[in-house]
């Protein structure tokens, strides 16, 4: 009498593998955290990397923003005129006339 066997081949139990999904959350995790933190940084080389003319026209105009617009206390206004102290904090024509003035507007250090 002749018997035949089958035999099964199976992978690796699944209670062997250890799960890749906690690896991929860690990736996820530090790659967004690292484009988060870069992205103010990105956005100061950009200006700084602006022609010197065009970097120029570019302070001359915001400030004159900040001169004209945000010079009256105004709450519909801030949100403006943070944004546009912001932008000159970055460039390196704004010295301590221009910091002086956009001092206000920029967030202050608390303890």
């Amino acid at each position: 009498m002749k018997t035949t066997e089958t035999v099964r081949i199976r992978g690796p139990a699944a209670l062997d593998k250890e799960p890749v999904w906690p690896l991929w959350l860690i990736a996820a995790g530090t790659l967004i955290a690292v484009l988060w933190a870069s992205a103010p940084n990105s956005e100061q080389r950009t200006m700084q990397t602006l022609p010197e003319h065009e970097r120029v026209a570019l302070y001359d105009r915001t400030l004159q923003n900040v001169r004209d617009i945000c010079t009256s206390p105004s709450f519909e206004l801030r949100h403006f005129c943070g944004a546009q102290a912001r932008l000159l904090v970055g460039l390196p024509e704004c010295r301590d006339d221009c910091r002086a003035l956009i001092r206000p507007f920029l967030p202050q250090p608390t303890r």
